[in-house]
């Protein structure tokens, strides 16, 4: 019964690791989305001014 138990602990702990490594491998992904999300926020902010301009 103890052996299976270990065993358990043992699969919980890899899988915490391999959970942790995953986030850790995407997160320069997730913050190059962010960032692009971002800058195109501001480039449609600018672009939007600049057509108002025009417009008036």
């Amino acid at each position: 019964m103890e052996l299976n138990q270990q065993m358990l602990m043992d699969a919980l702990y890899a899988a915490g690791q391999n959970l942790l490594t995953s986030i850790i491998l995407m997160l320069p992904s997730l913050i190059a989305a962010i960032l692009v999300f971002i800058l195109g926020w501001v480039v449609a902010i600018i672009l939007s001014r600049a057509f108002k301009g025009i417009l008036k």
